[in-house]
């Protein structure tokens, strides 16, 4: 019975250190970098229009393109969404409200203005091809 118990406290313990290895390389901070990678394939958030950029990719998940060239897509789901909205109060962008509105509908799986949403990314990412005309059936 004691050999369970210590076999049980070991492995306890190492998955608490393993979690908590596991927050501090998501939560590390460098300057104005945030070290995310891992949940935005690779995707580097240095700057608010790397935000834009991640979001625009996230929208490309729920939108059929006026062209039919829709670039990368990450879908989006609540982890995603925290995280971006944890960065965002953080680096306080200026497009703070809007970016934080757009994140929590999304959370809350409402796509609903993912068009209108998409847009408004991809036209501050100054998108030229890809603009989107409808929802994804």
């Amino acid at each position: 019975m004691k050999e369970y118990l210590i076999a049980g406290l070991v492995i306890f313990i190492a998955g608490i250190t393993v979690l908590v290895g596991i927050f501090i390389f998501a939560r590390s901070i460098k300057g104005d970098t945030i070290d995310r990678q891992a949940i935005f394939q690779g995707m580097a958030i240095n700057s608010e229009m790397d935000i834009y950029n991640i979001m625009h990719t996230m929208a490309n998940s729920k939108i059929v393109a006026a062209d039919g060239k829709v670039s990368k897509i990450l879908e989006i789901n609540s982890t995603e969404c925290t995280e971006l909205k944890v960065i965002i109060n953080e680096l306080n962008y200026k497009d703070k409200e809007y970016l934080l509105k757009v994140l929590n509908t999304w959370g809350k799986n409402d796509f609903s203005l993912a068009v209108d949403e998409h847009n408004y990314l991809w036209g501050k990412l100054g998108g030229t091809i890809g603009k989107a005309i409808a929802l994804k059936q």
